[in-house]
């Protein structure tokens, strides 16, 4: 049973089937805690495990206690909070994901569904939002007591329906994924980000000609780090996938952005200054390759936005560039903190629009060159 958002209490109820109960087991139980029924092993002692116990054998756990004190080991060591996001569930998970299960069916009988539209308007009406969504069966309108923007690339348009102005921009980011016939990157590689700044590698020849198109010049200068290399997909597949943040000109958002053709080229030979047999793909890339893109929504500091925005009950989740799925667990997780008056961390307030207000801050972050972009 949750004792406040970072800790349990823990109550055993005991059953026989075959006989009275009597108090033995209890009293076993009890022997692991204390008058305040605290436990005696704690992880700031390592839960008194003993190696020597462990290589006997007398206790193949080393714990000279009962399984309480073993789950608990387990349980704590993991965190108070544990990041969800990161979850690989198999075969001996069957009772979590039952009870996720169980979970999502009491919200739908309780009349919850998921429903795909697009946000028409939302406005203030006694102290709640009207929002009008329009979808495939006509317009419907919900009325909430909370909203939250966390639109993407969006969220200063959704912002706007409500008379707020988001300090954010769009930028069209790109990538590319295509099988690895050359076996150019090795299957086990780590995912990689070369940092340092580029120059595309062309031969002379090739340089004297892209330069003399002026629509291309650019591809003979010099580019920010932060290319994106890394083997795609699980045991037996062959792809890779490249990506490279470069652009910086902010555009607005599209729900099918056009990507640029020069694009896969210009990724290909980026990649190839740290991974040099990827060379083998200049001017051949499989035509089978998947060309895509979206957007980063940042603010000019590129610190995202995390709170409570404009009206009163209305909070944003937005301006997190690159680092979406990333980040989207802890700045969820933090949205609600604000929702729900719970007790911030020191850096809520920084992440929220209240460090426009904090004119030190805000001169730190302006003359700080590296924005982190990735």
């Amino acid at each position: 049973v949750p004792a406040d958002d970072y800790t349990n209490w823990r109550y055993d109820f005991e059953v026989w089937w075959d006989k009275s109960v009597d108090d033995s087991y209890a009293q076993s139980d009890r022997a692991e805690v204390g008058p305040d029924f605290m436990s005696y092993y704690t992880r700031a002692e390592n839960y008194r495990i003993s190696r020597e116990e462990q290589k006997s054998g007398d206790y193949w756990c080393g714990l000279p206690a009962r399984n309480h004190t073993q789950d608990k080991m387990v349980t704590e060591s993991m965190g108070a909070i544990s990041d969800r996001s990161q979850e690989n569930l198999g075969g001996s998970d069957m009772h979590i994901i039952a009870m996720r299960r169980f979970m999502l069916e009491a919200v739908r009988g309780m009349g919850g569904r998921l429903k795909l539209g697009r946000l028409a308007s939302v406005a203030e009406r006694n102290g709640k939002f009207a929002l009008e969504v329009e979808t495939e069966e006509g317009s419907a309108r919900i009325l909430a007591e909370t909203l939250v923007d966390a639109a993407g690339p969006f969220v200063a348009e959704v912002a706007a329906m409500l008379g707020v102005t988001l300090p954010t921009e769009t930028v069209f980011q790109q990538k590319i994924a295509f099988r690895d016939r050359a076996a150019a990157i090795p299957r086990r590689m780590a995912f990689a980000i070369d940092l340092d700044p580029q120059v595309l590698d062309w031969t002379a020849e090739e340089r004297d000609l892209v330069g003399a198109d002026p629509s291309n010049a650019w591809l003979t200068g010099r580019f920010p780090g932060g290319i994106h290399c890394r083997p795609d997909g699980g045991e037996g597949a062959d792809w890779i996938k490249l990506g490279w943040a470069f652009n910086r000109a902010p555009t607005a958002p599209q729900w099918e952005p056009a990507c640029d053709e020069r694009f896969p080229e210009v990724v290909l030979r980026g990649a190839a200054a740290l991974q040099p047999a990827l060379q083998a793909y200049y001017g051949r890339l499989p035509k089978d390759l998947s060309h895509y893109g979206g957007y980063y929504a940042m603010t000019p500091e590129n610190w995202p936005l995390i709170g409570p925005m404009g009206p009163a009950g209305a909070f944003v989740v937005g301006a997190l560039s690159g680092y979406g799925t990333m980040a989207a667990a802890a700045a969820g997780a933090l949205c609600a903190g604000w929702i729900a008056g719970a007790q911030l961390p020191d850096y809520a307030e920084a992440l929220s629009l209240a460090r426009y207000a904090d004119d030190a801050l805000m001169a730190e972050l302006r003359e700080t060159e590296n924005k982190g972009i990735l």
